[in-house]
């Protein structure tokens, strides 16, 4: 079966990062002394099964990060340098976790969620909390027996989603939201996105590169399927998303791209509409002085 990392609430960004840190500082440690670096039965009594670090070692050997040899040591399976900083260890997770787009690979679910979330726009801000999984399971699973997407599922998604850079998370009351924003998802790739220098490349070039790069955003094969479910119109057309616009704003405030717009081009694409910014449509895009 495959393995999806939000099954578990207890697999989090920083317990796993603490993990995969901790082995090669523990130099060769057992799985109990991993166990009991992580998790330690002493100084938590009430939690001395260890649940919560076997759920993190099973994500860390799913991702790639960690393996068990026959003499029973762990050990570190990506260089040192990929998980040493928090930014290291993020974007090491966004290769292991993103761009899968076949329901029989592990983390699936989590892929098709993120894109339908991001086809959602501005809903997610009217939705009832329930809305968030039966909308999604009758969409994407109505003939399914058993919902495929629940409350926990839910949970763990938004606190990934949110460190692997689609949003960030708001409270609102008694409950959380993930504010659509795919900045951190976009700029560590936007070398591979845009050419060096400063060229102007046309708008629909760029989302032709972002589309085979992130299936999960706009003009993505997950995407796509996500937004023929869940929009009755524009479906094709150039109006981008609300993640999408939001990163894109917030990239080319921070000097990281040049969001352009010129009069005579014959193809001009919509940023999502948002009060008090300037860019509403742009027909041309280049990497920035930041970048």
């Amino acid at each position: 079966m495959a393995y999806e990392i939000l099954n578990n609430q207890q697999v989090t960004p920083p317990r796993l990062h603490s993990m995969v840190r901790l082995a090669p500082a523990l130099r060769q440690p057992s799985r109990k002394a991993l166990f009991d670096a992580l998790q330690p039965v002493d100084a938590l009594p009430k939690l001395d099964n260890q649940t919560a670090a076997s759920n993190v070692f099973t994500a860390a050997r799913s991702c790639g990060l960690l393996a068990e040899d026959e003499a029973g040591i762990v050990r570190l399976q990506v260089a040192l340098a990929r998980i040493e900083t928090l930014a290291a260890f993020r974007s090491y997770m966004q290769e292991a976790l993103l761009h899968v787009t076949d329901d029989g690979e592990d983390n699936f679910l989590f892929n098709l969620y993120t894109a339908w979330y991001a086809a959602q726009d501005d809903r997610v801000f009217q939705f009832e909390q329930k809305d968030f999984e039966l909308r999604f399971n009758d969409a994407l699973f109505p003939d399914a027996d058993e919902r495929r997407f629940n409350t926990t599922k839910l949970r763990a998604w938004r606190v990934w989603t949110a460190f692997l850079g689609h949003g960030w998370l708001l409270n609102q009351g008694a409950r959380t939201i993930l504010v659509p924003d795919a900045r951190m998802r976009i700029e560590p790739i936007l070398g591979q996105l845009l050419p060096e220098g400063q060229s102007l490349v046309r708008m629909g070039e760029f989302m032709e590169q972002l589309a085979e790069h992130c299936p999960e955003l706009d003009r993505g094969t997950l995407f796509q399927r996500c937004a023929q479910v869940s929009r009755t119109s524009d479906l094709f057309s150039n109006r981008l998303s609300l993640m999408l616009s939001n990163a894109l704003r917030v990239l080319d405030t921070a000097g990281f791209i040049q969001l352009i717009l010129r009069a005579d081009a014959p193809i001009k694409w919509q940023l999502y509409p948002a009060t008090g910014h300037a860019h509403r449509q742009v027909s041309h895009i280049q990497l920035g002085r930041a970048a």
